[in-house]
């Protein structure tokens, strides 16, 4: 009984290895998705922006209707023509 106690001591500080192993790699993949989610946070939030400053007006909701604040206004568009 008294061999045993040693081998599977030996055996339980293998596995505590490996494990402090493996969870070492899960923290750092995690660390890695954090910072991937905040740059595609940062970058969705630039192209928004970016949108939103190509493409004219924003809409806002008036009597839970969209409506834009200045209707789009193209070149060569005659000054009374309403937007689609």
């Amino acid at each position: 009984m008294l061999e045993r106690i040693p081998a599977r001591r030996a055996e339980l500080d293998a596995a505590e290895e490996r494990l402090a192993k493996e969870l070492e790699a899960v923290r750092a993949e995690g660390e890695e998705f954090g910072c991937a989610e905040r740059v595609l946070i940062r970058l969705n939030a630039q192209i928004e922006a970016e949108a939103d400053e190509t493409y004219g007006p924003a809409a806002r909701q008036v009597a839970g209707l969209a409506v834009l604040l200045v209707p789009h206004r193209e070149q060569g568009m005659d000054g009374t023509a309403l937007p689609e």
